[in-house]
């Protein structure tokens, strides 16, 4: 198995540090890279992240800044980590010993977590908070009225909470010379703007790369998990060769693939980019939007489902898609027990009954969904995807996913009472939509309610496989209140 990565390493020439430096006590545990020699002259990636215990320190700093430049490799990247008050005085102390600013990058929502690393330069930053990033409307109009003028980038880069700067020697490589490579053209200065996952350092990267002047969007970059021990294979570019088309009749862009490669140890696909604003940042600044958001997606689900095979619930099927995972949750809560062999009676009562094999895309989030101005959509991110699986399993979760959208995410399983509880404030919009694809695709109520709790179960398995004893876990908390026999929703014959 590949080791884990750290997103700092992708700015390195490379893509990859072999032989890290960390300076300072202050690297959070979700950057801090790890060897992969077990020595080595010189350092390709320097890490200077000190408290502010230790930039009080009489001498800490200047003998820093001259061991990074010391132990710094010919195209090796010092990445600075300094505290507000500090950040200008240890770039000038490492620039008095030749290094250079290559770029200054905004960690978000925080250091510890940096889901988003953002260049401060206008165009990428600008998009990426017009169109990947959700925050609240005024906040957006704030940092993009900033990010229009030299000084007030120069602001930001003094003044948000969590930044990180990258240095380097003058003559050195550029950053992301890899990202520019891939296409197997000449190397050009490139930026981008660069996406953790929120399974951590062993979950994906997400790379948006823009031209060299950083005013045009030219790709997208993922680099998957590692590859397990005895598969080296690279599945989504699998997976959209043969769901692409589908998606696209049904009316919806997809991205195509341009590079597929492996990559230490890890898939890496570049990939054409799509075209509109995530909807979660569309949500998140118009909540008001939810309705015209939700009615788009369902459309193209239910086009995009009625192209299914037909087929039936086999007592195979039933086992792989409700009663193995039930099992697995079982132990995790009070009622698991109960409704694991609740579940098991439903199954055999209809086990052999007919519904449709859809191709399901399994991770139907809003931060996957674009729509331009003229409400053309897109979806991103297939790697969850496969080609037959039970119908409305998308239509659930997305519904929970934009709700949760709407309030920036900070109740996912309000969001989810709020679409399936009998009283929640968007049941009654999210049951007529629920019953045009449950007509749609002719499926009976009860084989409807079994695809409802399928879709839950899928998605706290694997929040529990990736996540196994982390703390909070909102899929297992919406499990728990699917399985209570408290909860109830409005069927469509009550409609």
């Amino acid at each position: 198995m590949a080791r884990r990565l750290s997103p700092l390493e992708l700015l390195h020439p490379d893509g990859v540090s072999e032989f890290p430096l960390v300076l300072g006590s202050a690297c959070p545990a979700s950057l801090r890279p790890e060897h992969r020699t077990v020595s080595t002259e010189l350092s390709d990636l320097i890490v200077v992240a000190p408290t502010r215990s230790e930039l009080r320190a009489p001498g800490w700093l200047p003998r820093a800044a001259r061991l990074a430049s010391e132990m710094l490799a010919e195209d090796g990247v010092v990445y600075v980590l300094s505290p507000r008050g500090w950040r200008r005085r240890t770039i000038r102390g490492l620039s008095s010993q030749g290094l250079v600013l290559a770029a200054s990058l905004a960690h978000l929502p925080d250091l510890d977590d940096s889901r988003y690393l953002v260049p401060l330069s206008s165009d990428p930053a600008s998009y990426a908070f017009s169109s990947v990033i959700p925050i609240a409307a005024w906040k957006r109009r704030l940092v993009l009225s900033a990010l229009s003028r030299s000084e007030g980038r120069h602001l930001l880069a003094r003044l948000l909470p969590a930044m990180g700067f990258a240095m380097r020697r003058p003559d050195a490589r550029p950053l992301f010379d890899w990202l520019s490579r891939l296409e197997g053209g000449v190397a050009s200065y490139t930026t981008a703007i660069l996406t953790t996952s929120w399974r951590g350092v062993e979950g994906s990267f997400v790379l948006h790369r823009f031209s060299g002047d950083g005013r045009r969007l030219t790709a997208v970059a993922k680099i998957g998990p590692p590859f397990p021990l005895d598969d080296d294979r690279v599945e989504e570019p699998t997976i959209l060769e043969q769901l692409a088309a589908g998606a696209r009749r049904a009316g919806a862009d997809v991205p195509e693939p341009l590079v597929v490669a492996s990559w230490n140890g890890r898939p890496l696909m570049l990939q054409s980019a799509v075209s509109g604003r995530s909807a979660a940042v569309i949500l998140a600044e118009s909540p008001r939007q939810l309705s015209d958001v939700s009615w788009r997606l369902v459309e193209w689900l239910q086009r995009w489902n009625q192209q299914g095979p037909g087929g039936e619930l086999t007592e195979e099927r039933l086992a792989r898609e409700v009663v193995a995972p039930a099992r697995l949750l079982a132990p995790l809560f009070a009622e698991g027990g109960r409704y694991a062999e609740r579940l098991e009676a439903r199954c055999a009562a209809l086990a052999g009954e007919s519904v449709p094999s859809p191709a399901t895309h399994n991770d139907l989030t809003m931060a996957n969904v674009f729509l331009d101005g003229a409400g053309h959509l897109s979806v991103v991110d297939w790697e969850a995807a496969r080609e037959d699986g039970l119908p409305l399993v998308d239509f659930y979760y997305a519904m929970v996913d934009a709700a949760a959208a709407a309030s920036r995410y900070t109740d996912r399983l309000q969001a989810f009472r709020d679409c399936f509880a009998r009283e929640g404030k968007n049941a009654a919009a999210v049951g007529q939509l629920e019953g045009r694809l449950r007509r749609a695709l002719r499926l009976s109520p009860p084989v409807a309610e079994l695809c409802f709790h399928a879709c839950w179960l899928h998605h706290a398995a694997n929040e529990s496989r990736m996540n196994p004893g982390s703390s909070p876990r909102p899929f297992l908390s919406i499990l728990r209140s699917v399985a209570s026999t408290e909860f109830s929703r409005l069927h469509e014959t009550q409609r």
